[in-house]
């Protein structure tokens, strides 16, 4: 399928329009200057332009010529023929505006706006728009143009959700650190007691020890029982017979209780222990506490590492988006902050240089008219304007051009205006 052939202004007429009182030109279909000294009507004729095609909203709030009632712009682009006109009353009164769009046959079309709305962008008509705006707006721009919303919404999406889950990760994580550094340094040595093991065994060995002491008042009682008799054969030997059967019984008795009581426990050793059970049980408690806070700070550093990557990931998958986009002209790049011009910030470069990346996206929108006003060209330097007229060229963009000089002279492509008409023709 053969390609369509761009738009482009064939024909131009103002009447009474901002500061023109009437001009008819004919541009080329390739580069054009408008030329003359400050107040011909030089911006005048490019403005017309710019509010006929682009509307009441690119329109100056003064579009009649002091002291007249009415203005109009036609323009032939071809495909169409458009024709806007403004009016009042009264010179103080309000203005009204309407356009008229036909076809060549001369066919009224419907809703004539919104045609004329799919011809042009307002960047075209005036690239220094782009140069006027923020580096954030700049940016939006060129993703708009090179079609990469969508993807880069995307990756924002996925950059934002890894961003705020690993601010979640770092606010626990720290959390986790504030606690482990309420702890210790290092965990203390120490061995747990059982305390209830402990307490049993006290119980027993107090228990045998009550026993022991039973059996210890037992013995002393059974000492004296024997002394009290010793003492009655030595008063009453006539009752020695009778008592000897008893002492004997009773010696033997004492000396058995004697030969089985048992051996006194040293409870000490346990008492100390028992002592000592809470302190040692603590400091095991606080090791257990730091093993596990470093476990959890360990792994909560390592999500959040984990969410690192997955957000510098991101960042590539966009940074390789970006350079892969089809840009204007291989100078014009971007990044987070705006467009860049050979890998520095656009708002940085010379401003010709601004002002020839502006135009060079300008000329690559893909509008059905092939059109770039070119504002404010004394800014551009030599070179430069030698390089955007190349560049128009070879990407069939026509083109006009404001020059302010005070001694045009009659040129292929060159119109000089003088008190808002033609002064010089091409």
């Amino acid at each position: 399928m053969a390609e369509t052939t761009p738009m482009r202004l064939i024909e131009i007429k103002a009447r009474n329009f901002k500061g023109l009182r009437l001009v008819e030109w004919r541009p080329r279909p390739e580069d054009n200057h408008v030329a003359g000294v400050n107040g011909s009507g030089k911006s005048s004729l490019l403005d017309a332009f710019t509010a006929l095609i682009l509307g009441p909203r690119f329109a100056p709030a003064k579009p009649i010529r002091d002291g007249e009632l009415e203005a109009e712009v036609y323009g032939d682009i071809g495909e169409y023929r458009v024709t806007r006109f403004w009016e009042r009353e009264a010179l103080d009164g309000p203005i009204k505006s309407r356009v008229v769009v036909t076809s060549p046959e001369g066919g009224v079309r419907k809703r004539p706006q919104e045609i004329l709305d799919g011809l042009m962008s307002p960047h075209a008509v005036d690239p220094l728009r782009f140069f006027r705006k923020s580096a954030k707006d700049q940016r939006d721009d060129l993703i708009a143009m090179a079609g990469l919303g969508p993807e880069l919404e995307r990756l924002d999406g996925l950059r934002l959700a890894a961003f705020g889950e690993r601010t979640k990760v770092n606010g626990v994580l720290e959390d986790a650190r504030a606690r482990r550094r309420a702890l210790p340094a290092t965990a203390p040595d120490a061995k747990p007691v059982d305390v209830s093991a402990a307490v049993v065994e006290l119980k027993a060995a107090q228990a045998a020890n009550a026993a022991a002491r039973e059996h210890r008042t037992r013995y002393v009682a059974a000492q004296e029982h024997f002394n009290g008799l010793a003492a009655e054969i030595v008063k009453a030997e006539q009752r020695l017979r009778d008592l000897r059967v008893a002492v004997d019984k009773s010696c033997g008795e004492a000396a058995a209780l004697l030969n089985s009581q048992p051996l006194m426990v040293d409870t000490a050793p346990i008492e100390s222990r028992l002592a000592g059970a809470e302190g040692a049980n603590a400091a095991c408690r606080v090791a257990q506490q730091i093993a596990e806070h470093d476990k959890g700070i360990t792994a909560k550093a390592a999500e959040a590492d984990a969410l690192t990557a997955k957000i510098r990931a991101v960042d590539a998958d966009k940074a390789k988006l970006l350079k892969s986009a089809a840009w204007p002209t291989p100078e014009i790049g971007i990044d987070d902050n705006g467009p860049t011009w050979n890998g520095v910030p656009l708002d940085q470069a010379a401003t010709s240089e601004q002002l020839r990346a502006t135009i060079a996206l300008a000329a690559d929108l893909k509008d059905p008219m092939k059109l770039v006003l070119i504002r404010d060209a004394a800014l551009l330097t030599d070179d430069v304007r030698a390089q955007v007229l190349a560049m128009l060229d070879a990407k069939g963009v026509q083109s006009l051009w404001e020059e302010a000089v005070d001694d045009a002279q009659p040129a292929d492509g060159v119109l000089v205006l003088e008190d808002g008409a033609v002064a010089l023709a091409p």
